[in-house]
């Protein structure tokens, strides 16, 4: 055999390259003539590939090279474990097992993710000759980092992206010639990208897992300053690394929820058997978002807080990647001089850092809306604004209207939103968005009430801010909340019908409750609810096209099924809309609807029969509704 005697532009000390050397295929410095059988997919590298190889391998450190093949190998075992049994207990007993990939799991099952990438496609990348190095790719970069990082685009894999994933594998698993563990680990990669283990679990089974680092197993910020040691002298909570033990659930995955209501109609008197105070606020035509806030907390007073990140995520817990703009203006709270005071309050750790700081979490609940002047509104859909008269406070004469269908359409992208503005209604500790009920601790479980003048606070003090440090229009505003007697409600909703709301809002003086619960309540002049449609019928219509009117074959309406009889919906389409869908009825035709309407009524031609008075089209949604 040859010797190996590398080329001396390769300047790594000889420890280092004999090191390298046992891993790396004694093929690669041989003549091709002598190259021994190979095992695996991947074809030899040349010289050049080599060099990028054991740069590589320098760039990334021995414990996340570890930590990465440890979570490979165990996601095989899991496979291999939970394939052999049918019971879904049984699964989730096996599940619990490996905490350590709860966020991989998570991850790879999560309702709205998308990689953007296959198996065979990383096959065909691996079999290229060589990629572009991304830097500082490979840095620290773990299994759950890498998967974020492909979620980033929306599942449109890029360049980047590719590139990525080949110094991935290159420096986690390794290139060339494999071995049988090295195949093996190959594999559990390739399915995790597939989002397909192959061992009959899925997003319901992992909701129903009851991880070991639940609320109960999370201690108070003073209990990790007195000197948090088990017995072996480590801090308990720690990880193999010393990071991130404590941490929030994927929210895309976890049993998320948040405070929901539950429809009123006049006469109101269910407001009146309540006692208590009612606050009162215009509903809002456009999406709720929750903006998950984290802060780096030192125990160090005299220490300056920091933002860890944020998170904007849906009611149902996705993520929402286009709102960027709006994060921007939020990661100023990090100055809000009461901010120590409102996260000290909260008991639960979301993560920690390696040099003894905490990560906290704070909540603002509230709505985003895209606002355009009247005429700009697209399908009638906008509602016009209110006029901020004497008691009717929460009328804002501003000019502008909501637009639901432009909100929808923008916020789903991946690309940024421009203009967003988010109306924040709450704000809420980690501790209180976790719950169902109220939290008995101390300076939690507030009434809505006591929250109003610390929500108003804080918006008032990061609008000054963003108008002080920026040029930028602040993006987030406040709605107000009116305080009212519930024989109030016939006054208000007769203004806000005769405004054009949407329709009103109100909510119990009491604590947050992380559920659908009689605390809200909420009117709208219209209802509204999701229907599936089951057929389409097609006629001549003279409609405007660019402004000419002519005779086209249209959809005239659809029809969906409402507890259980064919209802038909004909308004609020667009004339390019019906003549799209009669050219291709399955635009249309099986998608899911959002058709609002006046109330229910009793059908004129069956009697017995319920329909629907006044139905409209208000959004066909991409598949099932998300937002």
């Amino acid at each position: 055999m040859r010797s190996l005697r590398p080329s001396t532009s390769f300047s790594f000390d000889r420890l280092f390259l004999t090191i390298q050397l046992q891993s790396f295929p004694i093929s690669a410095w041989s003549r091709p003539s002598h190259r021994p059988p190979r095992m695996g997919l991947l074809p030899r590298r040349p010289a050049s590939s080599l060099r990028l190889w054991l740069h590589q391998q320098r760039r990334i450190s021995s414990s996340t090279r570890h930590v990465v093949r440890k979570q490979l190998s165990d996601i095989a075992e899991l496979a291999k474990r939970v394939s052999a049994v049918n019971s879904s207990n049984e699964k989730q007993k096996i599940v619990v097992e490996y905490p350590h990939l709860r966020e991989v799991l998570e991850l790879v099952y999560g309702d709205k993710t998308r990689f953007g990438i296959t198996s065979s496609t990383v096959r065909s990348l691996l079999q290229q000759q060589e990629r572009d190095s991304v830097e500082g790719s490979n840095e620290q970069l773990r299994l759950e980092d890498l998967l974020r990082r492909l979620m980033q685009n929306g599942g449109n894999a890029d360049r980047k992206d590719k590139d990525l994933v080949w110094e991935f594998v290159a420096g986690h698993i390794g290139l060339d010639t494999l071995t049988e563990e090295e195949q093996a680990l190959l594999d559990s990669f390739l399915r995790i990208i597939d989002r397909d283990l192959g061992v009959g679990i899925g997003r319901n089974t992992l909701r129903k897992v009851s991880w070991p680092d639940a609320l109960e197993g999370q201690e108070k910020v003073d209990d990790r300053q007195e000197g948090n040691q088990d017995s072996s002298g480590k801090e308990r909570g720690r990880g193999e690394e010393g990071v991130r033990t404590r941490r929030n659930p994927n929210p895309s995955l976890e049993s998320f929820s948040c405070a929901l209501g539950k429809s009123i109609n006049p006469p109101f008197t269910e407001l009146a058997k309540r006692q208590g105070k009612w606050y009162a606020s215009r509903k809002l035509d456009g999406v709720r978002v929750l903006s998950l806030i984290d802060f780096v907390v030192p125990p160090d007073r005299t220490r300056s807080i920091s933002l860890a990140g944020i998170q904007c995520v849906s009611r149902y817990g996705n993520e929402f990647h286009s709102l960027d703009r709006l994060k921007d203006q939020l990661q100023h709270l990090a100055r809000y001089p009461s901010l120590r005071e409102l996260l000290d309050r909260d008991p639960v750790i979301v993560a920690e850092t390696d040099d003894g700081d905490v990560v906290k979490r704070l909540v603002l609940d509230g709505e985003i809306c895209v606002m355009m002047p009247t005429q700009h509104a697209t399908r009638g859909q906008a509602r016009v604004s209110d006029d901020g008269t004497g008691a009717s406070a929460i009328w804002q004469d501003d000019g502008l209207v909501e637009d639901f269908t432009q909100a929808v359409s923008l916020i789903k992208r991946s690309g940024q939103m421009d203009n967003p503005v988010y109306f924040v209604f709450d704000m809420i500790s980690w501790a209180e968005a976790g719950t169902a009920g109220a939290v008995d601790a101390p300076g939690l479980g507030r009434t809505f009430g006591e929250r109003i003048p610390e929500t108003q606070a804080l918006v008032g003090w990061l609008r000054e801010e963003i108008k002080s440090e920026t040029s930028s229009e602040p993006k987030i505003r406040t709605l107000v909340q009116w305080p009212m007697e519930a024989g109030d409600a016939e006054a208000m909703v007769e203004r806000a019908v005769r405004e054009g709301w949407e329709g009103l809002i109100f909510r119990a003086d009491a604590p947050y409750k992380g559920k659908r619960s009689l605390d809200i309540r909420k009117f709208k002049k219209f209802q509204d609810a999701e229907y599936t449609v089951v057929d389409m019928d097609v006629s001549p219509q003279r409609l405007p096209v660019n402004g000419v009117y002519d005779v086209y074959e249209a959809c005239s309406n659809v029809w969906i099924e409402h507890k259980g009889h064919r209802v038909s919906v004909g308004s609020g389409f667009t004339p390019a809309e019906r003549i799209a869908y009669a050219k291709d009825p399955s635009l249309i035709v099986g998608k899911q609807i959002t058709v609002e309407y006046f109330s229910e009524s009793e059908s004129a031609s069956r009697e017995g029969i319920k329909s629907l008075r006044f139905p409209r089209i208000k959004k066909v949604w991409d598949g099932e509704r998300d937002v």
